[in-house]
């Protein structure tokens, strides 16, 4: 049985672009009184601390980021409530901009077609809400790309667990192939768990690395690497180097 394990935001969907303009859109309908950059920090720290706290997407998790900022806007001077459904209506109008502007990365449909040729299986492997990602993909027209979902919220795990995370689609004799722009810890536990990794990565993600020195001890753990879905693709059709990924 050969499954793929397919990364979402940033593998297939442009998560950075959605992101930024949901951000955004928050400050534009409900902040008056704060730069546009004051709230980008405000917002963008947030996200990170709360990260850095070892917290899985949640639906409490994003109502707790929006309740965070929103107060740290209204001491920097917006002209804003603080209470529970001021915080609701920013957090609607943020989902409802990230699915107005949901967009497919170039390449990703080639992708997901080169994998489909080769795996009997493709799991959409995604750390986040189960009902968000489904409307997300919807969005996408990828609601029928995928033999199953499986999200960190469903499962209670991030992809460092991979046996967990996968549930039932954890077999001991499969062979996986496990696609993310996210080195640590898709790919790098995956690699733990036996599993062939093709790592889509972004030049400014290849730059960083280099300058904290990390690059040479990556690279080595990765089967696979491309800056675009569409090379990767290229990679597992054979297209590009003459012989299939598998």
């Amino acid at each position: 049985m050969r499954i793929a394990l397919i990364d979402l935001d940033d593998t297939l969907l442009d998560y950075r672009t959605e992101e930024d303009n949901a951000r955004d859109a928050v400050w534009s309908v409900h902040l008056p009184g704060i730069e546009l950059a004051v709230w980008q920090r405000i917002y963008d720290r947030t996200k990170r601390r709360l990260r850095a706290d070892g917290r899985l997407p949640s639906t409490a998790a994003y109502t707790e980021r929006f309740r965070l900022s929103v107060r740290q806007a209204r001491a920097a001077g917006a002209d804003c409530p603080a209470d529970e459904a001021f915080v609701r209506r920013c957090e609607a109008t943020y989902w409802a901009r990230r699915d107005a502007v949901t967009t497919l990365l170039p390449g990703a449909e080639e992708l997901l077609s080169a994998v489909r040729d080769q795996y009997q299986e493709i799991v959409l492997c995604t750390v986040g809400t189960t009902d968000n990602q489904r409307r997300r993909i919807a969005a996408a027209g990828l609601a029928d790309s995928f033999d199953a979902l499986r999200t960190s919220e469903m499962t209670g795990v991030g992809k460092d667990q991979w046996p967990l995370f996968l549930g039932p689609h954890w077999r001991g004799d499969a062979h996986y192939l496990a696609v993310s722009d996210s080195y640590n810890p898709d790919l790098s536990s995956a690699k733990r768990f036996g599993m062939r990794t093709a790592w889509l990565r972004s030049e400014a993600t290849r730059t960083r690395l280099a300058a904290e020195g990390l690059v040479d001890v990556l690279e080595p753990a990765t089967d696979f690497e491309g800056e675009h879905p569409a090379e990767l693709a290229a990679l597992i059709t054979g297209d590009r180097t003459g012989q299939r990924l598998i």
